[in-house]
C-alpha cells in the first residue's frame, strides 16, 4: 500500500473523486474539507504527501496550510491545486517550496503522475510509508 496521502479540498465531490481514484491505485488516502480539518487530523494520518486546494471558504488557504507545513513538516511534499491560477500565486507557492502546482481542471493522469513523483521524492527523503 502506498501513501498515506492527504487530500484537502472543500468541494466534496471533487475531493471524493480524488480519494476514490487514489484508493483504487493502492494508496492509503485521507480527505479533509478545510485546512483546519487537515491539521486536526495530522497526527493520526501522518501523511507522506499533501495535496491541497488553494481557495477554501472560512479559515486558512492552501498557501497558509503550505506555510504551516513548511515550518513543522518540511520533508512532506505538497501539491497545490487551484482553479484561479496566477503568476503571483505560482511565485508565492514556489517561495514556500510547493512540490507541484496543478491548475484545475486537470487530467487525472496528470494528477497521478505528479503524485507518484511526490511519493518517490518523499521516499528518497526517508518519509515513512511513501
Amino acid at each position: 500500500m502506498r501513501g498515506p496521502v492527504l487530500i484537502v479540498d472543500d468541494e466534496e465531490d471533487f475531493r471524493e473523486l480524488l480519494v476514490d481514484a487514489l484508493a483504487s491505485l493502492g494508496y492509503r488516502v485521507f480527505g479533509a474539507e478545510t485546512a483546519e480539518a487537515a491539521l486536526a487530523g495530522w497526527e493520526g494520518w501522518k501523511p507522506a504527501v499533501v495535496v491541497t486546494d488553494q481557495n477554501m471558504p472560512g479559515g486558512k488557504s492552501g498557501l497558509e496550510l503550505l506555510a504551516y507545513l513548511r515550518e513543522r513538516a518540511p520533508a512532506v511534499p505538497c501539491i497545490l491545486m487551484t482553479g484561479y491560477a496566477s503568476e503571483e500565486l505560482a511565485r508565492k507557492a514556489q517561495r514556500l517550496g510547493v512540490f507541484d502546482f496543478l491548475r484545475k481542471p486537470f487530467k487525472l493522469t496528470d494528477f497521478e503522475t505528479s503524485l507518484a513523483r511526490a511519493c518517490r521524492w518523499a521516499e528518497d527523503q526517508g518519509a515513512p510509508h511513501a
